[in-house]
Protein backbone atom coordinates (compact mmCIF):
# COMPACT_ATOMS: atom_id res chain seq x y z
CA UNK A 1 0.00 0.00 0.00
CA UNK A 2 2.86 2.42 0.72
CA UNK A 3 5.23 1.09 -2.00
CA UNK A 4 8.12 0.61 0.44
CA UNK A 5 10.68 -2.11 -0.10
CA UNK A 6 10.59 -4.64 2.72
CA UNK A 7 12.06 -7.94 3.76
CA UNK A 8 10.32 -10.85 2.01
CA UNK A 9 9.45 -12.44 5.35
CA UNK A 10 7.95 -9.34 7.01
CA UNK A 11 4.34 -10.09 8.09
CA UNK A 12 3.50 -6.41 8.69
CA UNK A 13 4.50 -3.22 6.88
CA UNK A 14 5.47 -0.08 8.84
CA UNK A 15 2.43 1.65 7.28
CA UNK A 16 0.20 -0.85 9.09
CA UNK A 17 -0.69 -3.13 6.19
CA UNK A 18 -0.80 -6.82 7.06
CA UNK A 19 0.31 -8.97 4.15
CA UNK A 20 -1.95 -11.73 2.88
CA UNK A 21 -5.26 -9.86 3.25
CA UNK A 22 -8.01 -10.30 0.67
CA UNK A 23 -8.03 -7.82 -2.21
CA UNK A 24 -11.41 -6.40 -1.09
CA UNK A 25 -9.99 -5.55 2.34
CA UNK A 26 -6.95 -3.93 0.75
CA UNK A 27 -9.14 -1.85 -1.56
CA UNK A 28 -11.17 -0.65 1.44
CA UNK A 29 -7.94 0.33 3.24
CA UNK A 30 -6.85 2.24 0.13
CA UNK A 31 -10.17 4.09 -0.02
CA UNK A 32 -9.76 5.12 3.62
CA UNK A 33 -6.20 6.23 2.95
CA UNK A 34 -7.38 8.33 -0.01
CA UNK A 35 -10.11 10.00 2.09
CA UNK A 36 -7.62 10.80 4.85
CA UNK A 37 -5.11 12.18 2.32
CA UNK A 38 -7.80 14.37 0.71
CA UNK A 39 -8.76 15.77 4.11
CA UNK A 40 -5.12 16.41 4.97
CA UNK A 41 -4.58 18.08 1.59
CA UNK A 42 -7.61 20.33 2.14
CA UNK A 43 -6.31 21.41 5.54
CA UNK A 44 -2.88 22.22 4.16
CA UNK A 45 -4.35 24.18 1.25
CA UNK A 46 -6.32 26.29 3.74
CA UNK A 47 -3.17 26.80 5.85
CA UNK A 48 -1.16 27.74 2.74
CA UNK A 49 -3.79 30.27 1.70
CA UNK A 50 -3.95 31.75 5.21
CA UNK A 51 -0.15 32.07 5.35
CA UNK A 52 -0.01 33.74 1.94
CA UNK A 53 -2.85 36.09 2.85
CA UNK A 54 -1.19 36.93 6.17
CA UNK A 55 2.10 37.66 4.46
CA UNK A 56 0.31 39.86 1.90
CA UNK A 57 -1.58 41.76 4.62
CA UNK A 58 1.59 42.26 6.66
CA UNK A 59 3.38 43.63 3.59
CA UNK A 60 0.51 46.06 2.93
CA UNK A 61 0.90 47.44 6.44
CA UNK A 62 4.65 47.94 6.11
CA UNK A 63 5.81 44.75 7.77
CA UNK A 64 8.29 42.92 5.61
CA UNK A 65 8.18 39.86 7.81
CA UNK A 66 8.37 36.58 5.99
CA UNK A 67 9.01 33.29 7.63
CA UNK A 68 10.72 31.08 5.09
CA UNK A 69 10.72 28.17 7.50
CA UNK A 70 6.94 28.30 7.91
CA UNK A 71 6.33 28.56 4.17
CA UNK A 72 8.71 25.70 3.35
CA UNK A 73 7.08 23.58 6.05
CA UNK A 74 3.61 24.31 4.66
CA UNK A 75 4.65 23.57 1.08
CA UNK A 76 6.30 20.29 2.10
CA UNK A 77 3.26 19.48 4.21
CA UNK A 78 1.08 20.04 1.14
CA UNK A 79 3.21 17.76 -1.02
CA UNK A 80 2.95 14.83 1.42
CA UNK A 81 -0.81 14.17 1.00
CA UNK A 82 -0.45 14.66 -2.77
CA UNK A 83 2.14 11.88 -2.76
CA UNK A 84 -0.11 9.70 -0.59
CA UNK A 85 -3.00 10.20 -3.02
CA UNK A 86 -0.81 9.22 -5.96
CA UNK A 87 0.42 6.06 -4.26
CA UNK A 88 -3.11 5.07 -3.21
CA UNK A 89 -4.46 5.65 -6.73
CA UNK A 90 -1.65 3.60 -8.27
CA UNK A 91 -2.19 0.76 -5.81
CA UNK A 92 -5.95 0.84 -6.37
CA UNK A 93 -5.48 0.75 -10.14
CA UNK A 94 -3.19 -2.27 -9.85
CA UNK A 95 -5.65 -4.17 -7.63
CA UNK A 96 -8.81 -3.54 -9.63
CA UNK A 97 -10.07 -6.55 -11.54
CA UNK A 98 -8.97 -6.50 -15.15
CA UNK A 99 -11.51 -6.97 -17.92
CA UNK A 100 -10.46 -9.71 -20.27
CA UNK A 101 -11.19 -9.49 -23.97
CA UNK A 102 -14.12 -11.51 -25.26
CA UNK A 103 -13.02 -14.93 -26.46
CA UNK A 104 -13.82 -15.95 -30.01
CA UNK A 105 -13.73 -19.42 -31.44
CA UNK A 106 -12.14 -19.50 -34.87
CA UNK A 107 -12.75 -22.59 -36.94
CA UNK A 108 -9.77 -23.80 -38.97
CA UNK A 109 -10.28 -23.72 -42.72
Amino acid sequence: MCHRTLDDLAPLCPCGYEFGQPVERTLELLRRRKRAAKLELGIFIILDAAALFGTYEAALHGFAVFSGFVMVTLVLGTLRPIRKLGIARDSERLLRPKLLPTARVVEPR
